[in-house]
């Protein structure tokens, strides 16, 4: 199933190598990703197969830095991808993925090709499309410096660059959306410290902490509950 090629590949196996480049292909020019991304989105399948599910969870980590984690959930097959975003065109967003760690093989190989692209569009508040690059198209075989310029081209469709069909995620209800994350950013002010376990001072701030009240419930050290237990 798709989701599962859309795991394999970035995680460094060779099934879609042509998608996959060991540089990568941005370096910089990155915009911040709108907060309505975060949360965690299950995908939709065609036919209906609760067995096809899979889940996906986009976090901020510090400025345009974001953290994915896909596949999510109980099955233990999880892999984390660093997330930097180009600035969109019509809605639609090119981002950067690179892959940090996977349950399976733990921290990439040196000789691993962990960088790839992926089509982000936000259809609606609650749902997302997303397409991943065409291993059997234009692309194949390339390097991130020959990939970029086809995706930057004037004169190429980047669009048909990726995949016509895409897989597609709607949020789940109980999920942080955008709009409570960016009211609790705004209440929380100009960055600072939290209280240590032991009454004194942590280095953790609000730039450490932004994405990580996503289901921590239960694990929190004495004076650490803001984020631990979910901003209000």
């Amino acid at each position: 199933m798709k989701a599962a090629r859309f795991l394999a590949a970035l995680a460094g196996a060779m099934l879609l190598v042509g998608c996959l480049f060991e540089r990568p292909l941005w370096t910089g020019n990155f915009v911040a990703l709108p907060d309505s991304l975060a949360g965690v989105w299950v995908q939709t399948v065609d036919d209906g197969d609760p067995r096809q599910t899979e889940y996906a969870v986009f976090a901020p980590v510090d400025g345009d830095r974001w953290l994915l984690v896909h596949p999510a959930g109980p099955g233990g097959e999880a892999v984390y991808y660093e997330v930097r975003g180009r600035a969109p065109t019509n809605d639609v967003r090119l981002l950067q993925l690179r892959t940090i760690a996977s349950f399976a093989k733990g921290m990439p190989a040196p000789d691993d090709k962990t960088y790839t692209a992926i089509l982000l569009k936000q259809t609606s508040p609650t749902q997302i499309e997303v397409r991943l690059l065409d291993s059997n198209g234009k692309l194949k075989d390339k390097t991130s410096e020959e990939a970029v310029k086809l995706l930057e081209s004037s004169e190429t469709d980047s669009a048909g660059l990726f995949e016509a069909e895409a897989m597609k995620f709607r949020r789940l209800s109980n999920s942080q959306d955008g709009t409570r994350l960016q009211r609790a950013r705004s209440r929380r002010g100009p960055e600072r410290s939290f209280s240590g376990p032991r009454g004194g001072e942590s280095d953790i701030t609000d730039a450490d902490t932004s994405g990580m009240n996503l289901g921590m419930v239960g694990v929190c050290p004495e004076g650490h509950n803001l984020w631990c237990q979910g901003l209000p």
